[in-house]
């Protein structure tokens, strides 16, 4: 406002105030602070006597004491059953990611040790580098079956990346990709029909600079594929120490300086943010965490990686976003073997009475009803029924294994606050290899106990058929598909996707236009009669 306005404003009104659109404070003209200020509490009872005469409230004075009264009144409030009602639907609020170099996964010693980090901390979405597998190892020998895996396998040997995903909470379909490099794509379906991109990265040590312009090549076709820009989350085992993420610029004396300025121009480029700040082997961070929303991602963490203690640590990092639940509905099973067959029985030969005298005066449709109600009460009153939940569990995990895998933990925590001290190390890599050795003789102890025992004990037969079944090597059911740009996991959207795609591939039927062939040159064909003693005839002579 300038000085003539407010000249003008002052002659109308000598109280005339304002408020500062900066610091939102009111300035006001000196009269105001002449005002006179009572240091005693201005309110009183709620039966307060309203008379003039004894009433301190002037309601002619700006600066008078309040009233005590009832809350405001909304009067533009809709009625509470004209409210928009949110949705009830439960919400995953967080997904735990864990970056691991496995160096190989394809001994058994490797995938257990797996399997226990897997109990320890269940995440939920694994990026995997260097897995080291080939065609011959199948995805249920590596992980169990509340995981699902994307794989992309070197040909020649080595290498090798994965991402894996839990499929209790989480709709997951891969992205197609043919890029030279290692890497693999998995998008993942969020809230209000929003999606978001996950990849996985491995550039071997000694690969050219050439390696980070195919990523670069990648990182535009995924981002080309998606009509938004969704959140984006890259990591991988890159292989590149020398650079300085906190001034975005090579260290001196850098080993391999074009692919890191390669790299550093990458994340400027596609504006992604390098959030792994802590060495993941020795002194170098090798394995990053890149992403165009750093915002979402918090708790970045190392722990204690699953090869030897000189090998890479694993990174850990939780990212807040709105996933749905998956709603799994709890399987019922009959137990057949504890029923009560004998009642079973009494009630089937009741119930066959009643229906011989009873069913030649209903219908067909009536009949089988009658049957049908009759089976699933009996089923229900004679045999009992326990749910099963679904949950995995790995029973070679004791008690005593659990307490020294959260003790190397703890050391692991302390061997990082000293500073990887030489001192810590050697005690640190004695536990580490004391942990080890006791996963491997619990795992083995299992199976021998398994093969050992009685082969006539019915509770060592259960237990048998279970770990043969966790062994299989082929997996049922359809995986998560993709139609028009969104993941479907129900089991009914799969199959009407399907059943579309292949009623497609058929030639519909032009039944407007029939062509005229005129009259057949064939004699006609008589009817044909169907007699009771003909269909007799062919019943008998059935072999």
């Amino acid at each position: 406002m300038s000085e003539h306005s407010y000249d003008e404003h002052t002659d109308l009104n000598e109280t005339f105030a304002w408020v500062c659109h900066v610091c939102e404070t009111p300035n006001v003209t000196p009269p105001f602070f002449d005002l006179p200020v009572e240091l005693f509490n201005s309110f009183d009872s709620l039966d307060f006597s309203t008379d003039p005469a004894t009433d301190p409230t002037d309601l002619t004075d700006p600066f008078a004491c309040p009233i005590p009264s009832s809350p405001p009144v909304h009067r533009n409030r809709r009625p509470r059953h004209q409210r928009p009602k949110h949705s009830s639907r439960p919400m995953k609020d967080k997904l735990t990611v864990m970056l691991i170099n496995f160096n190989s996964l394809v001994s058994v010693s490797k995938r257990t040790r797996l399997h226990t980090l897997l109990h320890s901390y269940s995440p939920d979405i694994i990026l995997g580098t260097e897995t080291k597998l080939n065609d011959s190892i199948t995805d249920q020998e590596i992980f169990p079956p509340t995981y699902g895996l994307f794989r992309k396998d070197r040909t020649l040997g080595g290498g090798g990346v994965l991402v894996a995903y839990r499929r209790d909470t989480l709709r997951a379909v891969e992205i197609v990709d043919d890029s030279p490099c290692e890497i693999k794509w998995v998008q993942i379906s969020a809230a209000h029909n929003k999606s978001m991109v996950f990849g996985v990265f491995y550039r071997p040590p000694s690969s050219p600079a050439s390696v980070i312009d195919s990523l670069r090549q990648s990182i535009t076709t995924i981002r080309s594929q998606t009509s938004t820009n969704p959140p984006f989350y890259l990591g991988g085992d890159f292989n590149l120490k020398d650079i300085d993420w906190t001034s975005l610029s090579n260290k001196p004396r850098a080993s391999h300086p074009e692919a890191c300025r390669k790299l550093v121009d990458l994340t400027a480029d596609f504006s992604l943010e390098q959030l792994v700040t802590t060495p993941t082997r020795g002194d170098s961070t090798l394995d990053l965490l890149l992403t165009n929303r750093p915002d979402t991602v918090t708790n970045i963490t190392t722990a204690a990686g699953i090869s030897t203690v000189n090998d890479h640590d694993i990174v850990t990092a939780d990212i807040h976003c709105r996933i749905p639940a998956i709603k799994k509905t709890p399987r019922i099973i009959s137990q057949w073997n504890k029923g009560d067959i004998s009642g079973l029985k009494l009630a089937t030969n009741k119930f066959a009475i009643d229906y011989s005298s009873e069913s030649p005066s209903r219908s067909v449709n009536e009949n089988f009803e009658a049957v049908k109600s009759f089976l699933l009460k009996a089923q229900d009153k004679f045999i009992p029924t326990k749910t099963i939940s679904g949950k995995y569990s790995y029973p070679w995990i004791t008690n005593f294994l659990k307490r020294h895998i959260n003790r190397r933990r703890r050391l692991y925590a302390l061997h990082k606050r000293n500073g990887n001290s030489p001192r810590d190390i050697p005690h640190y890599r004695e536990y580490c290899q004391l942990v080890d050795r006791l996963i491997s003789e619990s795992y083995w102890a299992y199976i021998n106990d398994i093969f050992d025992s009685d082969a006539t004990d019915k509770d060592n037969k259960k237990k048998l058929f279970k770990f043969v079944k966790s062994q299989k090597n082929d997996q049922h059911g359809i995986p998560t598909l993709k139609h028009q740009g969104k993941a479907v996991a129900d089991a009914k959207a799969k199959a009407s996707i399907m059943n579309d795609y292949f009623t497609s591939v058929f030639t519909a039927n032009n039944d407007t236009c029939i062509p005229d062939k005129g009259l057949s040159p064939h004699p006609a064909m008589p009817d044909v009669t169907v007699t009771p003693a003909g269909v007799h005839k062919l019943l008998v002579n059935l072999q």
